[in-house]
């Protein structure tokens, strides 16, 4: 019950019993003045009666004292009148029934007007003429009552109601501050800190106002604090401060990341010239100098969410990026190449790899550092190797598989739990992909074209239309977690066609959640707030997939406060450096702090999970959880 409603059925209740109080006072004097009244109007009609009859009683007259008893009485207000002629024995008696008129007859019987019996003997010097007697008729009486009663319950009611209408508005007009300070309140649990407060009118409020807007940006300067603290960890656990790019560290990790997804990748490497003399003569200002001018330039390859950029060694600057066809090979090559130069560096090699055939990421490394030697010998100081097996598959050709697995219904999905540290299953992610050449693809190696060819939406439309179908079918349903390619979060289309699943399935909404990729939350902020809008207006979750994976602010946190977060997989590879775990501490905390569940990915052994519960992890998903199921 809230407040407003609390005091205005305070009030109600107060008014209410000073209204019963007052119709009380004045029934009781209503009652007490009718029954005077009625009291003074018998004997004046008894005295009335007496004068009248007179002359004819001296007379002995009994045609005319009845005559005039019939004028007087007729429509009596008097239950009875009774005239007894002492003279000649002669009795004239008239009665009239009890009734209340206009008064309901639960009032007449409750008897609360007694009638008054009135005796008078009419004289004549000495001589009894007659006696004559009157009852009273209470009919009036109780007609007179209900007026009266009608009268003060109407007026009562009326000014009840207008006083509740006045107290409600006055009530909620002095609430406004609160609620105010209510609203602001809920949008600091939601970590937003844009909070507008009108000063109110209620002097005594001034000082909590005051006090309040002062708390807000002590919390707001912390938590910012806390996203600062956060990202000067990840600067010095992953990047490499002279170029501002990635460090060796993240660049293995991301490296064992992308290839466990079965992801076919370049690997390139840049080998600059001058840092290699620079080093050889131990002038490591020199190095960092031209670090500091090429790093710049080749960050801005990681405006695409899926290119990853490090600084490797001294001279030496590694690149991967999802491999989709010979031309996307050579102009990233041809990229590379350009904004070295636009660094003003003329003098380098660069060796590529595709990965595709290689058994780990140490062979992969190697290669490339073979690479790198043999493009020395070449005219254009650019050597690729290619390792890969039947990567003769076009983007058109992707799609066209693509498209009619869904139209076989030959889709294959996969589930794996996550679980919470000190709680139940929490959901099962979805894995999903096709059968090319007699084995399982998973959709990590068509994506990429299908988002080329701005039909990735159609693919996750699918798979949700298949979740929601399987979910149908579960009496005992467990949440699932979709992942949406990034093409699919900026698609209005998508964003329409699943609200309207949503608003279809409504009672399944909250077993549906959506996992976005970080990217999406740092470069389509827009479309990613109207899909969040989307979901959370039905009533489904969503969560951020490779959470502190870009080294970029994670401010987008406070922003869209997500469900739950799942960290990128190079906090589980790394947890023995120190750096790592700190900064994994953080980053989770960070999650904490907006009321995020957050899920360790890839966990394999008791060792990681005992590790990772020490540093603020909600969930775990791996092998050493569940495996990934058939689901087909």
């Amino acid at each position: 019950m809230t407040l407003y409603t609390k005091l205005l059925i305070s009030i109600s209740l107060t008014f209410s019993l000073l209204f019963v109080g007052l119709f009380y006072v004045d029934y009781h004097q209503s009652r007490q003045f009718i029954a005077q009244k009625q009291f003074s109007e018998v004997k004046n009609a008894i005295n009335t009666v007496g004068l009248a009859l007179s002359p004819y009683l001296e007379d002995n007259d009994p045609v005319a004292v009845e005559t005039a008893v019939n004028a007087l009485f007729d429509g009596s207000s008097f239950s009875s009148v009774r005239v007894v002629m002492l003279q000649t024995g002669d009795e004239i008696v008239r009665s009239y029934p009890i009734r209340g008129e206009n008064a309901p007859n639960w009032l007449v019987e409750l008897d609360i007007f007694q009638t008054i019996h009135e005796k008078r003997v009419v004289t004549s010097g000495w001589l009894q003429l007659a006696e004559i007697e009157i009852i009273s008729h209470p009919g009036v009486a109780y007609a007179a009552l209900w007026r009266n009663m009608e009268f003060t319950l109407g007026v009562g009611i009326a000014a009840f109601l207008f006083a509740l209408l006045l107290t409600s508005f006055f009530v909620k007009r002095s609430l406004e501050p609160l609620n105010q300070l209510s609203g602001a309140a809920t949008q600091i649990a939601n970590r937003d800190f844009n909070i507008s407060l009108s000063k109110p009118d209620t002097q005594d409020l001034v000082p909590v106002f005051n006090a309040f807007e002062s708390m807000v940006i002590r919390i707001k300067a912390f938590v910012e604090e806390q996203t600062r603290q956060a990202d000067i960890l990840r600067i010095q656990a992953f990047i490499d401060k002279p170029s501002t790019l990635g460090n060796r560290n993240y660049f293995t990790s991301q490296l064992e990341s992308k290839k466990s997804e079965g992801q076919t990748l370049v690997i390139a490497i840049i080998r600059y010239e001058e840092a290699t003399q620079a080093k050889t003569r131990h002038d490591f200002e020199a190095v960092a100098e031209l670090m500091q001018r090429v790093g710049p330039e080749l960050k801005t390859l990681t405006n695409d969410s899926s290119i990853v950029c490090a600084r490797l060694l001294d001279d030496e600057v590694g690149v991967i990026a999802p491999y989709e066809d010979e031309q996307q090979l050579r102009e990233l090559i041809a990229q590379l190449s350009s904004l070295s130069k636009s660094a003003k560096e003329t003098k380098f090699e660069i060796g590529a790899v595709i990965t595709d055939g290689f058994a780990d990421s140490k062979s992969i490394l190697s290669s490339v550092d073979i690479s790198l030697t043999k493009a020395k010998l070449e005219p254009n100081n650019q050597y690729i190797q290619h390792e890969n097996k039947g990567l003769a598959i076009s983007a058109t050709q992707w799609v066209e598989l693509v498209e009619g697995a869904m139209s076989r219904n030959a889709v294959m999905t996969k589930s794996q739990l996550v679980k919470g540290i000190a709680s139940d299953a929490y959901h099962r992610e979805i894995f999903s992909g096709i059968e090319h050449e007699g084995n399982y693809t998973p959709a990590i190696m068509f994506l990429a074209p299908m988002e080329k060819m701005n039909k990735a939406h159609l693919y996750d439309q699918y798979i949700i239309e298949s979740m929601i179908k399987e979910l149908s079918n579960d009496s005992l349903p467990v949440p699932v977690a979709i992942n949406l390619a990034p093409a699919t979060v900026t698609s209005p289309e998508f964003i329409t066609w699943l609200e309207d699943r949503l608003q279809k399935h409504p009672q399944l909404a909250a077993y549906l959640h959506f996992e976005l990729h970080e990217a999406v939350f740092i470069y389509h902020k827009e479309m990613t707030r109207l899909l969040v809008s989307t979901l959370r207006r039905n009533g489904a979750k969503f969560g951020v997939d490779n959470y502190a994976h870009h080294l970029k602010s994670l401010d987008y946190l406070q922003e869209f406060s997500p469900d739950y977060v799942k960290l990128d997989y190079l906090f589980t590879l790394n947890l023995n450096d120190e750096k790592t775990t700190e900064t994994l501490s953080s980053v989770a905390k960070l999650a904490h702090e907006i009321g995020a569940f957050v899920i360790a990915t890839r966990v394999e052994n008791q060792t990681q999970i005992n590790k990772l519960a020490m540093h603020n992890v909600n969930g775990l998903q791996g092998f050493a959880i569940d495996t990934k199921d058939d689901n087909e």
